[in-house]
Order: structure tokens, then C-alpha cells, then sequence
């Protein structure tokens, strides 16, 4: 379990967080009237973007809670500090200067070409918010739109967190590790028990469910307007990311997820399919995406559902990849490297290509793959051409050699040590 092949896998899933996100934003105008609603709406991809939502984005902060200590124990602070400055904050900041403009103009583009002109459009949203008043909060709040890059702004407050707390143990309340050595007891406890998921997901049950605005058709909060931390998401996405810091300490764990895949997959099916029961497999109005029928009762079965549904599914699609996906393979470890690429240009072209497309009188089974296929297109094409092996990719993932530059870097020094014989 300490050999590096055994982290291929969990390098798939991170891959899979991210190109699933790319799956996710491209089923939207297929099942919601914004930025663009399809003339061919599909029930099959409302529930795509559904289950997908539910739990890729608590995997992705897991496997980075997971990844971010390998990198301190390897690193030390410093280069911890300096890697992360690197890999997330500059793209961040880059990102967020170069697509801005372009996925801010393509929602407003969309919404002329749904709602045809301005003032209608602001009727449809004016009358949404009045029953969904979580619509109207970031822009009343005044918050910059972070977009889809607000994953990686989380990332980094969770990063400082984590550093503090690190210190903090390690300087006045843990000299001597007692207290670590008993947070992994508990940890290991938790996953030989199976009771792991369950209090996973219970701190983040008692927050949605005191959080009346939480949309509950469409899942897990999306803080991705303003600075300030949203508390939700810091507990949702902050829990997954600290199990994964505190899971690298003990990798030996990792064959649980393995052993029990097929038990894990079984009740995430199954807790999906109540929640479904509950909230219906697709939202009948705009309203009903963030209210659900019946009692306080219901509320807090779904909520519970909902939220351990989302463990179990993190938990299956690691004992998956741990089992299937943990050998040496060239091509999945490429698209690995190309999936943070791939995530960061995505928003804009789905956009533009899901306006452009909204009017054919076409099914969703032609169009929706054929935005994926160009999207993906577009975006490997570049990866390969403008980013693996220039400073771009040198940023994001580390420098890359092609096959003729490895073997100069290989036969360089044998030629050096010949010349010094």
C-alpha cells in the first residue's frame, strides 16, 4: 500500500471529479431555463447533472485533503506554500482575469436568446426570486462571481487551515503526537466499523438542514459569488477535504474502500433512489428545484438521504478506482494530467456551444453529445498543443518532457560521466 502505484488510482479519481464536472455543466440547459433553455428537454440528463452533483465535488475535496498533506510530507512548508501559490492561486487569479468576461457575457447572451428581450427576461427572474430568494443573494450581497473557479479559492482558505492547525498542534497542543495517534484510532475505527459515512455526513445533514435556502434539487452549495466564506460550504467541502488529510496518514486504509465497493455502490444506489422518491425525478417548476413537498419530517429524511448518499457514492467510486484502476496506464494517467486543463477552459465553450445549439430542432441525444465531443475536442486539442509541454503545463501539473527530450535528459549525464573518466 506504500508503493506509488497504488495512487494511480486515486488519481483517476480526481480526474473523474473534475471531467465529470465538464459532463455536469453541459446537461443544464437541458433541464433548466438558465443561462439558455433547450428547445429538447431531457429527464435522463437532469438526473445526470442530479447524481453527478451530489457527491463529485465532496470526492474532489477529499482526494485534495488526501494529496495536500503528500505534498507538505514531501515538500516541507515551504514548498508547500510555493506549490500551491503555483498550481492553484496563480491559476485562479489567471483564469479568473481571462474567462471572466467571456462566461459573464455568454449568460447574459443566453438569457436574450431564451427570454428574446431584456425586459421579459427580468420578469421571468424577478418572479423566481420571489419564491427562490437564493437566486437574488449573491448579486443583493454584491459578491464577485467567482464561477466555476470558486473550487479552487476553497482550496486555498482550506490549505491555510490546515497549515495553521498543523503548526498549532504541532507547536503547543500535540508536542508529543498523543492526540494524533488518537484521531487516527477514531479514523480507523470509523472504517473497520462502516460507521465512517455516517458521521461524514452528519455534520453536514444538521447545516442544509438549518440552511432554508439550500436548493435541494440541486444539490450541494455552490459559494461561487464573493470572498467571504460561505458556511455550508466550508462544512460540506471542509469535512471531505479534512478525512482526506487525515486518511494519508493511514494508507494502509485504502483497501477497505476496496474490499467493500460493491457494498458501498448498493447503498448509494439505493439512497439516491429515496431522495428521488421525495423530491421527484425532475424538478416541475423553477421553484420546486429548491423547495420539497410535504412536513418538516420529509425535509430532514431527505436531507439525511441526501447527504449519505453522497458518502457512499464518494466512498464506491474509490473502492472502484482502488480496484480497477490502480495499475500503471499511459492513457488514463494523459487525461489525468489534462482533466485540471480541461476543467479550468470548459464554461466558456459549453456555454457558447449550448446557445448556439438551444434552437435546432434536433434531439438532446444528438446535441448533447455532440457539445461534449466538440468541447472535448477543443480542449485536448490545446492541452496538447499549447499547454503539456510549455510553462502553462509546467504550472498546473509539472513539467512534462516529450519522448525525444527524455532521452537527451537520460543519456546527458552518462555522456557527462564519460567526459569526467
Amino acid at each position: 500500500m506504500q508503493t506509488p502505484d497504488r495512487l494511480h488510482g486515486l488519481d483517476a479519481v480526481r480526474a473523474f471529479s473534475l471531467l465529470s464536472g465538464i459532463i455536469l455543466h453541459a446537461t443544464i440547459s437541458y433541464f433548466q431555463p438558465l443561462p439558455v433553455a433547450d428547445t429538447s428537454q431531457s429527464v435522463a440528463l437532469g438526473l445526470t447533472f442530479y447524481l453527478l452533483h451530489m457527491f463529485r465535488l465532496i470526492t474532489f475535496f477529499l482526494i485534495a485533503g488526501f494529496f495536500g498533506r503528500m505534498i507538505i510530507e514531501r515538500q516541507g512548508i515551504k514548498g508547500f506554500i510555493k506549490d500551491r501559490s503555483k498550481r492553484i492561486l496563480l491559476p485562479m487569479v489567471a483564469g479568473w482575469l481571462l474567462l471572466s468576461p467571456i462566461i459573464i457575457g455568454a449568460f447574459i447572451w443566453g438569457g436574450m436568446q431564451t427570454y428574446r428581450v431584456g425586459l421579459v427576461m427580468s420578469t421571468v427572474i424577478a418572479k423566481a426570486a420571489a419564491t427562490t430568494p437564493i437566486i437574488t443573494q449573491p448579486i443583493a450581497s454584491g459578491g464577485l462571481p467567482l464561477l466555476h473557479l470558486w473550487f479552487l479559492y476553497y482550496l486555498l482558505i482550506f490549505y491555510i487551515l490546515a497549515l495553521v492547525i498543523r503548526l498549532t498542534l504541532i507547536a503547543y497542543f500535540d508536542v508529543s503526537g498523543k492526540l494524533c495517534t488518537r484521531i487516527d484510532a477514531i479514523v480507523q475505527f470509523a472504517m473497520r466499523s462502516d460507521i465512517a459515512p455516517f458521521l461524514l455526513a452528519t455534520p453536514i445533514c444538521i447545516v442544509l438542514y438549518l440552511t432554508p435556502t439550500w436548493p435541494v434539487w440541486l444539490g450541494m452549495p455552490i459559494p461561487n459569488h464573493g470572498f467571504t466564506p460561505n458556511l455550508p460550504a466550508l462544512l460540506v467541502y471542509g469535512t471531505a477535504f479534512a478525512f482526506g488529510w487525515l486518511l494519508h496518514r493511514q494508507m494502509n486504509l485504502l483497501a477497505l474502500f476496496e474490499k467493500r465497493y460493491v457494498t458501498l455502490l448498493l447503498m448509494a444506489v439505493a439512497l439516491s433512489c429515496i431522495c428521488l422518491m421525495i423530491a421527484g425525478i425532475t424538478p416541475n417548476s423553477l421553484a420546486s428545484l429548491f423547495k420539497l413537498p410535504g412536513t418538516t419530517w420529509v425535509r430532514f429524511a431527505y436531507i439525511a438521504s441526501y447527504s449519505l448518499a453522497a458518502w457512499f457514492w464518494t466512498f464506491s467510486f474509490i473502492g472502484l478506482a482502488m480496484r480497477f484502476m490502480s495499475n500503471k496506464n499511459a492513457s488514463r494517467r494523459y487525461l489525468a494530467d489534462a482533466s485540471y486543463w480541461l476543467y479550468l477552459i470548459h464554461v466558456p465553450i459549453i456555454l457558447l456551444l449550448q446557445i448556439e445549439t438551444a434552437q435546432w430542432a434536433l434531439s438532446w441525444m444528438v446535441k448533447f453529445p455532440l457539445i461534449l465531443s466538440i468541447t472535448l475536442t477543443i480542449g485536448l486539442g490545446t492541452y496538447h498543443s499549447m499547454v503539456r509541454y510549455t510553462v502553462i503545463g509546467a504550472i498546473l501539473n509539472g513539467k512534462r518532457y516529450r519522448v525525444k527530450d527524455k532521452m537527451a535528459v537520460t543519456i546527458q549525464p552518462i555522456e557527462a560521466l564519460d567526459q569526467k573518466a
